[in-house]
């Protein structure tokens, strides 16, 4: 396919990205149109970014070249600077009358990109020039969440010192609290309660800051939220309240300073129940021990898994059920399938675990939802050592379950 003229860059592009000052001086004296664009949008000042020629950009804004000209991959001649990292470039463009509050589709405006990579010198200048600070991208929200993400506790600083809005959401994170807590920056953290962020906004994954940090295990910044008036009891989608992310992730410290704040023990969650039922079904001893010392709901059912007992059945923890056992965990408690944690055991081959529930007399004649006891799930799945005990308990070994 033949290229035509306007696909083919122009003479002053090679130049300045070769950086042939001599070339370029003759090329622009002869008065060539310093914004010709050819290929992909491409012209003469684009080819100083990606090669850091500030001698020839210095040359191109002599000659007026427009510096808010917008191409398909960097915006404006400012944010191309950003992307590339060029200092020098950025001061030179913020003499002229750029246009600072442009928009790419990578870093928002050049105050977002400069939040993101920590250009505080670059941001001053930004900040006395009148950008934007609220002005909001995909990734990050606003300058604000971008540089707390980060850890840029400096630029931090800067946008806060503007009228930043340190409660501005985005579909991620939530609020830059929200993000500081995933991330466990407690200086940021320290400057953003200060300045009366929302502590408990919430976003789409964890609920508040509180449940972030939970889950993560991180300790200072758990201690400075719970000094606010944190809603310790807040749900989210993924773990419940933090009490719940706590238990999931086996953080018992984090756990006894929200069972100091009074936390719910019982609140429920879609996938594991409450506290108690994570930590049993993920065979964390310390943090059951924690619990159990609290009110807890023993015997609290979800759809998933039936109660603690039965989710430690699932997995074999036989110390974690014996545990149970001995703070009155209901023994043949059925689950939505009508299933005891004696079914459970005896369909996957657990003989220490059906030991434990013979001793304390449970019930392994229950039938299920589909009609079968025990003893069918044992030798459906074969498992002769267990077929054997449960025949010595005066099973009729006779019974025909919903499929004969």
């Amino acid at each position: 396919m033949m290229r035509t003229l306007n696909d083919i860059r122009p003479s002053l592009y090679y130049a300045s990205f070769a950086e042939l000052i001599r070339s370029v001086k003759f090329i622009l004296d002869k008065g060539v149109d310093v914004n010709a664009q050819g290929e992909d949008y491409d012209n003469a000042l684009r080819a100083t970014f990606q090669e850091d020629h500030d001698q020839v950009m210095q040359m191109l804004l002599v000659k007026e070249v427009d510096v808010n000209a917008q191409d398909e991959y960097y915006g404006n001649a400012l944010q191309a600077a950003f992307q590339e990292d060029h200092d020098q470039m950025m001061q030179m463009l913020l003499v002229k009358e750029v246009d600072f509050n442009a928009q790419d589709e990578y870093y928002g405006n050049a105050l977002q990109a400069a939040s993101q990579e920590d250009h505080d010198q670059v941001m001053q200048m930004l900040l006395v020039k009148e950008v934007d600070v609220n002005a909001q991208d995909e990734e990050y929200c606003n300058a604000l969440h971008a540089a707390s993400a980060r850890d840029h506790d400096q630029v931090v600083r800067m946008l806060l010192a503007k009228e930043v809005n340190v409660n501005a959401q985005d579909e991620h994170y939530g609020n830059a609290l929200q993000t500081t807590s995933q991330e466990d920056h407690d200086q940021v953290m320290q400057m953003l309660l200060v300045k009366g962020v929302n502590v408990n906004a919430q976003d789409a994954l964890y609920g508040n800051a509180l449940q972030a940090t939970s889950a993560r295990d991180h300790d200072q910044v758990m201690q400075m939220l719970l000094v606010k008036e944190v809603d310790v009891n807040a749900q989210g989608e993924y773990y419940g309240n933090a009490l719940q992310a706590a238990s999931q992730e086996d953080h018992d410290q984090v756990m006894q300073m929200l069972l100091i704040k009074e936390v719910d023990v019982n609140a429920q969650d879609e996938q594991y129940g409450n506290a108690l039922q994570t930590a049993a079904f993920k065979d964390y001893d310390q943090v059951i021990q924690i619990l159990l010392a609290k009110e807890v709901d023993v015997n609290a059912q979800d759809e998933q898994y039936g109660n603690a007992l039965q989710a430690a059945s699932y997995r074999d923890h036989d110390q974690v059920m014996q545990l149970l056992l001995n703070h009155d965990a209901v023994i043949n408690r059925k689950n939505i399938q009508g299933r005891t944690s004696f079914h459970l055991i005896s369909a996957e081959k657990q003989m220490k675990t059906v030991e434990t529930l013979s001793s304390f007399e449970s019930d392994s004649t229950i039938i299920d939802m589909q009609e079968r006891n025990c003893l069918h799930h044992a030798i459906f799945k074969d498992f002769i050592e267990i077929v054997n005990l449960l025949l010595k308990k005066d099973f009729d070994s006779n019974y025909a379950d919903r499929d004969g």
